[in-house]
C-alpha cells in the first residue's frame, strides 16, 4: 500500500478542574485516513467538547466523533470523492446526530441539552478542504501558498452571554453552522477545543499565535508518516503539564497533521 502523505497526532486529556472534582474528561477527538479508489488520501479530523454544565457531556461529545468520522467515511466510499461535503450535508448530519441523542436521552429519561457538545471538522483532499464548526475551540491551516504563516478558518463562536458558547445539540445548531471550502493545497492543520484558546490563538488581535504551533509541527514534519506514536506521548505529557495547567484547568484537545516535506 502506498505509503501515507499524513503525518500526525490527536490528543485528548482532562483538565486539572475535573480531575480536583472527579469528573470525567468531557472533550472527545478522532482523526482517520482514507484511501479512495484513485489511491489519494483525505483526512478527517474532528474534536468535540462536552458543555461543563451537561450531565452527560463526555457521552455527547465521544458520539459526535464517532458518528462523524463514521458517516463520513461511508460517504466517502459511496462517492468517491469529496463532491458530497457541502453545507446541506453537514446540516442534514446535524439533523441525524440530534435525533440519534434524542433516543438516546429519552433511553436515559433525561433531555437532550444533557448531551451538550461542540464541535469542529475538517476534511482534506489533495487540492480541496471542506470545513465546519459549530461553538468554540478552532481550525488553523498552513496552505502552501503561505508556505509560513498559520490562519484560522473560523473565529471561535461565543455565546449571548460571557463565557458562553452555542452546542451541537441547540435548536438553532444548523443556523449557527459555520462552513467552508477552500479549493486550494493545504499542508497542515491542527485542530483543539477550547481548553487551548489561550494559549494557540491571540484575542486582541484574532490571529493564530505562529510561535505554538511552529515547533511543533516542526516536529511532526520529522516524524514518519502516519501515526506519530512517539510525539503524541510527548504531547500528552506536554497537555498534562504545570506549564499548560497554570494557565488553563480544562479539558485539552489537540489534533495535529502535516504533509509538508521538505
Amino acid at each position: 500500500m502506498k505509503e501515507s502523505e499524513w503525518t500526525y497526532i490527536c490528543s485528548s486529556v482532562i483538565g486539572s478542574r475535573h480531575l480536583e472534582a472527579g469528573l470525567p474528561c468531557q472533550d472527545a477527538s478522532d482523526c482517520k485516513l482514507v484511501r479512495l479508489t484513485d489511491n489519494s488520501e483525505v483526512l478527517i479530523a474532528v474534536t468535540s467538547d462536552g458543555a461543563g454544565s451537561a450531565q452527560y457531556a463526555q457521552a455527547g461529545s465521544a458520539t459526535a466523533c464517532a458518528r462523524f468520522v463514521s458517516d463520513v467515511r461511508a460517504s466517502l466510499d459511496k462517492y468517491a470523492n469529496m463532491s458530497f461535503l457541502t453545507a446541506d450535508y453537514f446540516r442534514e448530519w446535524i439533523a441525524a446526530f440530534q435525533h440519534e441523542i434524542k433516543v438516546i436521552a429519552e433511553q436515559n429519561e433525561t433531555f437532550t441539552r444533557e448531551y451538550a457538545c461542540t464541535f469542529a471538522a475538517a476534511i482534506i483532499a489533495k487540492e480541496q478542504g471542506a470545513f465546519a464548526q459549530i461553538g468554540d475551540g478552532g481550525i488553523v491551516i498552513l496552505e502552501a501558498e503561505t508556505n509560513d504563516s498559520y490562519q484560522t478558518v473560523f473565529w471561535p463562536q461565543q455565546g449571548e452571554f460571557a463565557n458562553q458558547t452555542n452546542f451541537l445539540t441547540d435548536a438553532k445548531a444548523e443556523e449557527n453552522l459555520m462552513f467552508t471550502t477552500i479549493s486550494r493545497n493545504i499542508q497542515e492543520i491542527a485542530v483543539f477545543t477550547d481548553g487551548m484558546q489561550s494559549l494557540v490563538l491571540n484575542e486582541e488581535s484574532q490571529i493564530a499565535h505562529d510561535p505554538f504551533f511552529k515547533p511543533i509541527f516542526a516536529a511532526l514534519r520529522e516524524s514518519e508518516a502516519g501515526y506519530a506514536e512517539a510525539l503524541q506521548n510527548g504531547m500528552v505529557d506536554y497537555l498534562m503539564s504545570s506549564r499548560v495547567t497554570e494557565r488553563t484547568d480544562d479539558d485539552k484537545t489537540l489534533i495535529f497533521a502535516t504533509r509538508f516535506r521538505d
